[in-house]
């Protein structure tokens, strides 16, 4: 197992493809109850330990060798340019570092500035809002450490924490039937671990912040994390209960849509609200079609789909693109450091005890016998160097 620049370029392009698939499963309430809401999870997780780990196995990875426009531009990325010591592939990753510095400390201030916000409020007392907390929290299975915190700060109810779980809340009056709605949904969030995989795809933000595609994963990844805790509670309360619980919805993101309009400047609201809802409709869209069809039929596609994600995940690391390579001349020549061997005469005799001896055929018809280790042998096995017994 290791890691190099073009196993990292792997990670890249696999990602940016997963990226795409799952922007197009996502856009339509109906693909996403095709594939099932539990697969784009899984999904998901598998674009981000994708980017995790650009590795490259010893014995599964295969190295395919370009000659073409890759080899080019990676020989161009690595020529000189400044006082013939630094090259465009230098210049590229101290700006890719820089970025990821700025990006990373603007995150963490505004991560310990939120936080230290939230621990300096008091906790909501209001009879309402602490009876549909308790009774959320024991429909969902939520311990009663949590906080309660409302503040005119807070644009719409949202949860944070990441040991222990605190529910923010806006000014805006809602009845006690609506609350406990938005506390189910809240603490169904928490329940899932989204807090944790947003973390994941943010720290990936952090360190791709020059690749549009990971802005699409995350805004992706946090519908596709909503549609999650709607169904969740739509399983705890009843498929019943769906109209009520969307009303709520709706009333939360009509009064969030008031307060970047007092807030924000028209241009700016116009691309909010106008994501909010697209957003608000396919999750509408979702629910109500969510028990139409056979149930036999979304499990099997659910582990049919989940099934394909695990096999892509596993084929994207069997191969690996490299620039081909030729050592110069003088080092290939008698007493170089490289031997030939593209020689069609070559092959490679066995032993009893399993070892093996590359035996070289020069143009003379001369031959060299080398001893090999296993590994490379089979290595050498795999490009169609024969075993002669």
């Amino acid at each position: 197992m290791s890691f190099s620049f073009y196993s990292l370029l792997m990670a890249l392009v696999w990602s940016g493809l997963l990226i795409l698939i799952l922007h197009f499963l996502k856009r339509a309430a109906v693909r996403v109850l095709w594939v099932g809401i539990t697969s784009l999870v899984i999904f998901s997780i598998s674009t981000l330990l994708r980017m995790f780990l650009p590795l490259e196995f010893l014995h599964f990875t295969c190295v395919i060798a370009n000659r073409g426009i890759f080899a080019w531009l990676c020989e161009a990325l690595s020529a000189p340019i400044f006082l013939r010591v630094v090259s465009i592939a230098d210049v590229i990753l101290a700006v890719w570092i820089s970025g990821m510095v700025v990006q990373g400390g603007y995150c963490i201030i505004k991560l310990a500035k939120h936080f230290r916000m939230i621990h300096s409020y008091m906790e909501s007392d209001g009879e309402e809002i602490v009876s549909a907390a308790q009774w959320a929290a024991n429909r969902m299975g939520v311990r009663a450490d949590y906080r309660i915190v409302q503040s005119n700060l807070f644009l719409t109810p949202m949860i944070t924490g990441f040991f222990r779980p605190t529910v923010l809340l806006p000014p805006a009056e809602y009845k006690e039937e609506e609350y406990r709605y938005i506390f189910l949904h809240e603490f169904s969030h928490w329940k899932n671990g989204d807090i944790w995989l947003k973390m994941l795809a943010e720290i990936l933000r952090i360190i791709f912040w020059w690749n549009p595609f990971m802005y699409l994963f995350r805004r992706d990844l946090d519908q596709i994390l909503e549609l999650r805790a709607d169904l969740r509670v739509l399983k705890v309360e009843g498929m019943e209960n769906r109209s009520e619980y969307l009303l709520t919805i709706k009333k939360a993101i009509l009064n969030c849509k008031k307060q970047l309009e007092f807030m924000s400047e028209a241009c700016t609201v116009s691309e909010l609200t106008t994501n909010l809802e697209k957003d608000t409709f396919q999750r509408t869209e979702t629910v109500f079609l969510y028990h139409q069809g056979s149930k036999v039929r979304r499990v099997l596609m659910s582990v049919i789909f989940t099934i394909l994600t695990l096999t892509v995940l596993v084929f994207s690391y069997m191969f690996i693109l490299q620039p081909a390579y030729d050592p110069p001349k003088s080092e290939v020549e008698e007493g170089g450091k490289y031997l030939s061997i593209d020689s069609p005469n070559n092959y490679l005799t066995k032993n009893q005890d399993g070892s093996y001896y590359l035996i070289v055929v020069d143009d003379a018809g001369n031959e060299q016998e080398i001893s090999v280790e296993k590994h490379i042998a089979e290595e050498l096995i795999a490009t169609g160097i024969p075993v002669k017994e």
